[in-house]
């Protein structure tokens, strides 16, 4: 059952779009957004009040994954990515991060780290290993932790043990092919129940980006994980760029606007690209 058939909210389905769910909100449900809030936080308040066990993932989920599981292979001591000068200590304050983190190059020099790993992975229980990971962490500093402490207690191991572990692990793989592109673009709510599933909210002003609908994608056909995209007072020509956007197909629309600026500009070379 899905998440949507829990509330008595007015939810229209719109059915599925490269395999990922859209729903559409006329208007905010129970919990409407304070001064400033984002549409996902009140919907967040909102599954809560309706007793639907939900996390605000975001990026910051993954990442500690990431960072927690991957601890020695991220930290690995090594040419390019940690700084003797700085001291024996890694991470620390000042030498927080690898040093090549967001070079296209981090993927390679970690290799074979990350390789070894994710065998032992597969074979151990999660939960045991990010607490592991979690006493690591302890006594180091590292930015990529720094939004860490925005999970309850044991929020992390209970998604970890309600997620599927192959799925988990290729989320975590895409972080590794590239930490710096893929670290943006997750959906905002992990459901736990009564089904599990990964919840993008769009509020009446919002659009659903490029690298969004690539992880969206990514989750439903590499991860098996439900993908969604809840949005709030959306019109039917939005949504319909919505589905052609998840379904890999251009925004005509679009186009023929960015056209039309182009030729605004003079820009002869770049117009007939387009064409």
């Amino acid at each position: 059952m899905r998440w949507t058939s829990a509330v008595n909210w007015d939810i229209a389905e719109r059915g599925e779009f490269g395999g990922i769910h859209i729903s559409r909100l006329q208007q905010f449900p129970e919990i409407k957004p304070m001064a400033g809030e984002k549409a996902d936080v009140a919907i967040l308040k909102a599954m809560s009040q309706n007793r639907i066990r939900t996390i605000f993932a975001e990026n910051n989920l993954w990442t500690v994954l990431w960072v927690l599981l991957y601890w020695d292979q991220i930290f690995a001591k090594i040419p390019g990515s940690y700084e003797p000068l700085f001291g024996p200590f890694f991470p620390i304050q000042g030498h927080d991060i690898p040093q090549n983190l967001f070079q296209g190059n981090f993927y390679d020099s970690h290799r074979d780290f990350f390789k070894r790993r994710r065998s032992e992975l597969e074979q151990t229980d999660l939960v045991t290993e990010i607490l592991k990971g979690q006493q690591k962490s302890k006594h180091a500093w590292t930015r990529l932790l720094e939004d860490g402490d925005k999970f309850r207690p044991g929020e992390i191991e209970e998604a970890l043990r309600m997620l599927p572990r192959e799925g988990v692990l290729r989320v975590l793989d895409r972080l590794w092919m590239d930490y710096n592109e893929n670290r943006r673009g997750l959906p905002d709510l992990l459901v736990l129940e009564p089904e599990i599933a990964l919840v993008e909210v769009k509020g009446p002003k919002d659009r659903l980006t490029k690298k969004q609908a690539e992880w969206l994608r990514y989750l439903v056909i590499k991860c098996e994980i439900i993908g969604e995209v809840l949005v709030i007072g959306w019109t039917d020509k939005k949504l319909s760029n919505l589905e052609r956007m998840l379904l890999g197909k251009k925004n005509q629309y679009n186009i023929k606007k960015q056209k039309r600026r182009l030729r605004q500009r003079k820009h002869p070379k770049r117009y007939q690209n387009l064409m």
